[in-house]
């Protein structure tokens, strides 16, 4: 233990901003092998490996993320797709053990009205396109 008036080896804690960047980059990556643990645990193969592509194309599209808006909805819109894939998957588990008949879907419809880029439409194209192809060619 050093004695008092001694200057401190230790190197100064980082700044406020370093420190939330830390966290936010913590979480997201908790976040993102969550959902890719949940999709090996509940996904068909072949949505597993449509979901895997798309989770990280999104989140390695989002990584210099720093607007804390922008990031309180990712990581909010993220983590509602965890939890609709771990209740689908508790479902799933529920039928196949018999004990109550539950239907289990996957997807939601958007909202009327909702206000996408051009982007964020291509990406809904591409995405739709993607779930097409790995569902045998049926329509969405």
């Amino acid at each position: 233990m050093k004695q008092s008036g001694t200057t401190s080896s230790f190197k100064q804690p980082p700044t406020d901003f370093t420190s939330t960047m830390a966290y936010q980059k913590t979480i997201a990556l908790s976040l993102y092998r969550s959902v890719l643990r949940s999709h090996r645990k509940n996904l068909p193969p072949q949505m597993r490996s449509l979901g895997d592509a798309y989770v990280k194309t999104e989140f390695r599209a989002n990584k210099t993320l720093s607007e804390k808006r922008k990031l309180d909805e990712f990581f909010t819109a993220w983590g509602d797709y965890l939890k609709r894939i771990d209740t689908m998957g508790r479902a799933k588990n529920v039928m196949s053990s018999g004990r109550e008949e539950v239907k289990a879907t996957f997807g939601e419809d958007l909202p009327s009205g909702l206000d996408l880029s051009d982007e964020q439409r291509k990406k809904l194209v591409e995405l739709r396109h993607e779930a097409t192809k790995a569902g045998g060619g049926k329509t969405l």
